[in-house]
This record gives structure tokens, C-alpha cells and sequence, in this order.
């Protein structure tokens, strides 16, 4: 029962990994958030061919990258602009752009593809 969920997670998040393909051609050297907090599983999804692994905390997050918790799996990131992210259960988003050198440029973009997150802004939404 666990593996064909493991299995279905994975091809869920290589599915929208295949749709959204054109996104990743950010920087995903640049870091975005830290996983302050997570239950369960959440996955991080990046490149061309995809490439998937499972977040822990303390893991980073980089722009360019699709988050995916499962059904039952939720997390809580600490963006570095002095934010929090909090990823529900079943929600996806993706990283789109992220600058935070503490100047009026700095900017935030997110794309959720499916579900729900909640967002406490730090700096960049005092700025802008």
C-alpha cells in the first residue's frame, strides 16, 4: 500500500514537472527558504530531465524549484527575507523568482499549481 502511494506521488510530481517544464530555467543555485518545519513527505522537484528529492528540515530550497506535499504531509519554510511559507497537504507551488539583497528590487514570485499555502511576509512585502 505504501510503495504504489510512494509511486503515485512520484509520478504526480514528474507529471507536473513535464507541464511546467519551461519554469525551471531559473537559478537553482540561488537559495529561496530553509525547511524550518515538515510532517510527513515533501518533495522537491528540479532541472531537465526532473530531478526529485525528498525534503527534510534544514534542507534548502532553491528558485526554480516545485514543492509537492502528499496527501497527509505538510511544511513550514523560513523564507531568506525573514518570511515564512507554510505548504498544506496536497499543495504544489513553484519558485519562480526570488531576490532578497535587502534593496527595493527585491521581489518574490510564486506559482501554486494545485492546493493551499499561507504566507508571512518578511522584508520584501515591508518594501514593496
Amino acid at each position: 500500500m505504501k510503495m504504489t502511494y510512494c509511486f503515485h506521488l512520484l509520478v504526480c510530481v514528474l507529471t507536473q514537472a513535464c507541464l511546467a517544464g519551461h519554469a525551471f530555467a531559473a537559478d537553482t543555485s540561488k537559495g529561496f527558504a530553509e525547511v524550518w518545519r515538515i510532517s510527513g513527505g515533501v518533495t522537491a522537484v528540479s532541472g531537465q530531465p526532473a530531478q526529485v528529492r525528498g525534503l527534510r528540515s534544514g534542507d534548502t530550497v532553491y528558485v526554480g524549484e516545485q514543492l509537492q506535499a502528499a496527501a497527509n504531509s505538510e511544511a513550514v519554510l523560513r523564507m531568506a527575507d525573514g518570511g515564512y511559507l507554510a505548504l498544506r497537504p496536497g499543495a504544489q507551488f513553484l519558485v519562480e523568482d526570488f531576490a532578497a539583497d535587502k534593496r527595493k528590487t527585491d521581489h518574490l514570485s510564486l506559482r501554486l499549481v494545485q492546493g493551499g499555502l499561507r504566507l508571512i511576509t518578511g522584508w520584501i512585502g515591508q518594501l514593496n
